[in-house]
C-alpha cells in the first residue's frame, strides 16, 4: 500500500492528497527535537516538527536553520 506523508498541510500543490486510495500518515505528533551534537553543531528533529519550532530549537543552541517559508508559524 502506498503511503502519503502529511505535514502541516500548508502547501498549495496538493502533495498530501490520497487520490488513489493511499494511506495518509499524519506527522503531526512527530514534533520534537531529538538530539544536539555540540561538536558537529547538528540538530536532529522529527519529521513533523513545525518550521518555527525548528528555528527556535536551532537558536537555543546558537545555530541558524536557513530554510524559511511563508507558512513558518503554521
Amino acid at each position: 500500500m502506498a503511503v502519503v506523508p502529511s505535514g502541516g498541510r500548508t502547501g498549495l500543490s496538493g502533495g498530501a492528497v490520497a487520490a488513489n486510495g493511499e494511506l495518509v500518515l499524519s506527522l503531526e505528533r512527530m514534533n520534537k527535537a531529538l538530539a544536539y551534537d555540540a561538536v558537529d553543531r547538528t540538530l536532529v528533529v522529527q519529521a513533523g516538527m513545525p518550521l518555527e519550532a525548528v528555528h527556535n530549537a536551532a537558536l537555543d543552541h546558537g545555530l541558524i536553520y536557513p530554510v524559511d517559508f511563508a507558512a513558518r508559524g503554521s
